[in-house]
């Protein structure tokens, strides 16, 4: 295994102590654990970032911030577009939540969709992996990614203002959160033009597949990368010791470039105006450009009740009601329309049965998707309904049915915890029923374009009964070690888009078929974990192997260009997750420190590479407060990825400097002025989990500015 070099360097430097502080690290409670518990007193494995680091990081979207987390990623689709990657896998298999609760978004339809939790106002992000993400949902079963924001909670009377700045794009932002008494507010906006990247638009293995020449490298703006995003969002908190109600209520408007249709070859698209009436790719040849507009507005409750002293400690109840709405436009055309109306209810209680602590409940989910394709009346390529098109794609079939999906579960979690062992049991229950509803068109003998009833007939209910079980065990030794491993069984229905897409997905740029006779998705999960805190040090490693069977992927049909379909194989995802920090106390100052490495390796049954497998990765991370300045140093590695799958190109490695500086004046009371410099040496940033990877890379040499005052 080529990690195993990294393994005995990084376990060498786990158990090396300099010149500690004898300080013990802060406890970290982990929110998404219905008890409270402290990060070290968990067995799922969980990385969490707090507000100062996401602040400071200055990421525009939640996918490229949890990149700098070991074992996770960003399927990027330029600078406002990123959805997290948790050990290779993205997409329905991931639960992203806003404040425990689903986001509502339609993401999971596609790479270019962003996702619905806007980063400005999160106070904490939680990422599980484990027995626990088995309490949110059927759609959880690799991986949980919990934000919280501080409009749900009590605290003090507080308002900041955050102004920034981005030289890449001409980016500016503003944020603002205030607090006034029982109710909060929370508002931002942001705009960029066209990022700068600094070299070709696309990889030079895209360039090699296509015959073409390789361009001297020149800095250059990437066509279709611009993005206007804006939101507001109301919340209350009220109750007393026992009883508490809390709500949100938020909304959220995107406008956004899909880059990728032209390739960038023309100096003269500054993308200023936003509207792409100037991107329309013609004297090039190639496809106009594709611009994103979405809506989605937000409802959010929660009650929760105390019952100390009796059976239950404890019973909450989640509501929440999203609705969606996204148009991608094709130059001046609508191409897809997608509304999504959302709605969740939760209900759970904790008891204390005996000496464990137990968690049950119930969830109910429903969601309806409507999707609207303006060309899709025959399926002949032209739209016109005679069935004479050409098939090119435009207007090619629907891309998806009007369709719902409704998810009835129920779950429990129970932990036990003595001096020497914790124990952790999980299991979960599910019925789906999901049901295609496609319009029936009168073309019985239009033989030419052989859309007939057969084709446009009104689907029957899918159902899929699910069932996921896990177990974790972990003891504790003297020192602060604590080992210990689980394993798991999961179950994952397909989703709407893997069942029935059945046309061109406009953004995408390329058609996508499903297969209603796909089996649901089976897996058996094993991870082994170390974790071990001494004095200011801390440690952890984690190797995990997922076996698949049935498991549902996207492929090229062979010999095309743009057509894809979904399939199903077994398959085997593996991996090994390392992170190391510590601190180092000099006369004057102190080093804080942070060693992280992943690798992540996926096969299908037939000794192929799962596509899009994220390669190996090491993040050293320095800090250190001087006075009353805080300077940081990042440095990202990521390996170069040659183990690629079908028709996958390979993907060159890069190392990734960042550098950045906090000024908190004393004399100045809540002010904050940072500086960071995002990619200092202007590499050639391509991730393998992005879609677009070969054809924009990632911004060069950022320059980000942010002034913030709170009081």
């Amino acid at each position: 295994m080529k990690a195993f070099k990294w393994a005995v360097v990084l376990l060498l430097t786990s158990v090396f102590e300099t010149s500690l502080s004898a300080q013990e690290i802060d406890e970290i409670i982990v929110y998404s654990n219905p008890y409270k518990k402290s990060v070290d007193k968990v067995i799922s494995t969980v990385d969490i970032l707090d507000q100062d680091e996401i602040s400071s990081s200055s990421d525009l979207s939640l996918g490229s911030l949890l990149a700098k987390l070991p074992g996770l990623d960003s399927s990027g689709y330029g600078p406002s577009v990123g959805q997290p990657i948790i050990r290779g896998l993205g997409g329905f298999r991931i639960g992203v939540l806003n404040n425990g609760m689903s986001t509502g978004d339609i993401a999971y339809t596609g790479d270019d969709h962003s996702n619905g939790v806007p980063i400005h106002n999160l106070e904490r992000i939680e990422v599980l992996k484990g027995p626990a993400t088995l309490r949110y949902g059927p759609y959880s079963s690799s991986g949980v990614v919990n934000s919280f924001n501080k409009l749900m909670t009590s605290g003090e009377n507080e308002t900041s203002l955050t102004l920034g700045y981005g030289d890449s794009a001409d980016e500016n932002s503003a944020s603002l959160f205030t607090r006034m008494g029982n109710f909060a507010l929370s508002a931002y906006y942001e705009d960029a033009d066209n990022m700068r990247i600094p070299t070709h638009a696309e990889s030079v293995a895209q360039l090699q597949s296509e015959g073409e020449e390789i361009p001297a490298d020149r800095s250059q703006d990437a066509e279709n990368t611009f993005g206007e995003n804006q939101g507001i969002s109301f919340g209350g908190n009220f109750g007393n010791d026992r009883t508490t109600l809390s709500f949100l209520i938020a909304a959220d408007d995107k406008t956004y470039g899909v880059p990728g249709h032209s390739h960038g070859h023309g100096e003269d698209h500054d993308g200023d105006d936003h509207d792409g009436d100037d991107h329309d790719g013609e004297e090039h040849g190639e496809e106009e450009s594709v611009q994103i507009d979405s809506e989605h507005r937000t409802f959010q409750a929660r009650l929760s009740h105390d019952l100390s002293g009796n059976l239950f400690n404890s019973i909450r109840a989640d509501l929440s009601h999203s609705s969606f709405e996204q148009e991608e436009m094709e130059g001046a055309e609508t191409g897809i329309q997608y509304e999504q109306d959302e709605s969740n209810f939760r209900v759970e209680a904790s008891a204390n049965i005996g000496n464990w602590q137990t968690t049950f409940g119930s969830n109910y989910r429903d969601m309806d998707l409507k999707v609207i394709s303006e060309s899709h009346d025959d399926g002949d390529g032209d739209g016109d309904g005679d069935g004479d098109g050409d098939g090119d794609g435009h207007g090619h079939g629907q891309y998806l049915p009007e369709s719902d999906r409704s998810e009835i579960g129920l779950f429990f979690l129970s932990q036990l915890e003595n001096e020497s062992w914790l124990i952790e049991l999980a299991g979960r229950y599910d019925s789906i029923e999901q049901e295609a509803f496609r319009e029936e068109h009168d073309d019985d003998d239009d033989d030419e374009g052989d859309h007939g009833d057969e084709d446009h007939e009104s689907h029957g209910a899918i159902d899929h009964n699910l069932t996921n079980l896990s177990i974790g065990l972990a003891k504790k030794f003297d020192g602060g070690l604590l080992f210990g491993g689980s394993l798991s069984h999961t179950e994952r229905a397909p989703s709407q888009v893997e069942l029935f897409a059945g046309g061109k997905h406009v953004a995408a740029q390329r058609e996508e078929f499903g297969d209603e006779d796909l089996n649901k998705e089976k897996s058996l999960s094993t991870e082994i974990y170390l974790r071990k805190k001494w004095g200011d040090s801390s440690l952890r490693l984690a190797i995990f192997d997922n076996d698949y069977e049935d498991f549902i992927y996207l492929q090229k049909r062979a010999g095309s260009e743009d057509e894809f379909d979904f399939l199903q194989q077994d398959a085997e995802i593996s991996g090994l997750e390392f992170s190391y920090d510590t601190s180092v106390n000099f006369s004057e100052y102190k080093l804080l420190t942070s060693l992280k490495y992943s690798l992540i390796e996926g096969k299908l049954d037939n000794g192929s590479n799962l596509p899009r497998i994220p390669p190996e990765k090491l993040m050293l991370g320095l800090s250190s407060k001087v006075g009353e300045v805080l300077y940081k140093v990042d440095f990202t590695h990521n390996s170069k990825q040659d183990d690629i799958g079908l028709n996958e190109l390979p993907t060159d490695s890069f190392t990734q400097v960042d550098l950045g500086a906090e000024w908190t004046p004393s004399s100045f009371n809540g002010l904050k002025v940072s500086a960071l410099i995002r990619n200092a040496t202007d590499e050639e940033i391509r991730r393998h989990t992005s879609a677009i990877k070969d054809l924009v890379p990632e911004s060069g040499r950022d320059i980000r500015l942010s002034l913030g005052f709170s009081f």
